[in-house]
């Protein structure tokens, strides 16, 4: 079952939602029994499976596909989980963990690269938090802080 092309931007704002999908068609003689993995991990290079990948989303299949037969599929994920803007990889590993015996195993991994901008994204940071020296049980306590937006995007309400 070897990964077709991901649909994804090439380009997208953090923050963003980042929606991507892809096709799997079981070009095998012999339809492939159910119950596998397809994996979508978002990396900082251009290797899966070192440290810095994210899974952004697994979808297990728990029916057989005929030969011929093809699904697709779309995950999503919040782009709030990234440190840092650049150039990403978006990796899709179909049959993850290799649960099906296929003629091809290699074929089972395709790619697209990603940029993702931070303009725009706000950041807040706590500049000061201030509270009386001590407190004592049952009475209130007063707490104030001062947060300011550093980034160059505007808060909102959500």
């Amino acid at each position: 079952m070897p990964a077709t092309p991901i649909q994804a931007p090439a380009r997208i704002d953090a923050g963003q939602t980042l929606e991507v999908s892809f096709t799997v068609e079981n070009r095998a003689e012999v339809p492939a029994g159910a119950f596998w993995d397809d994996r979508v991990v978002l990396s900082s290079d251009d290797v899966l499976g070192n440290a810095d990948d994210v899974v952004i989303g697994t979808v297990r299949q728990t029916e057989n596909l005929a030969i011929g037969a093809r699904y697709t599929e779309t995950v999503s994920t919040d782009l709030s989980i990234l440190q840092a803007g650049g150039t990403y990889t978006i990796f899709l590993s179909v049959d993850f963990g290799d649960r099906v015996d296929e003629l091809d195993e290699d074929n089972n991994v395709a790619s697209s690269l990603l940029v993702i901008e931070t303009v725009g994204i706000p950041d807040l940071v706590v500049d000061s938090v201030t509270t009386a020296a001590e407190g004592f049980n049952g009475e209130a306590l007063e707490v104030t802080w001062t947060v300011r937006n550093a980034g160059a995007g505007v808060t909102t309400n959500n």
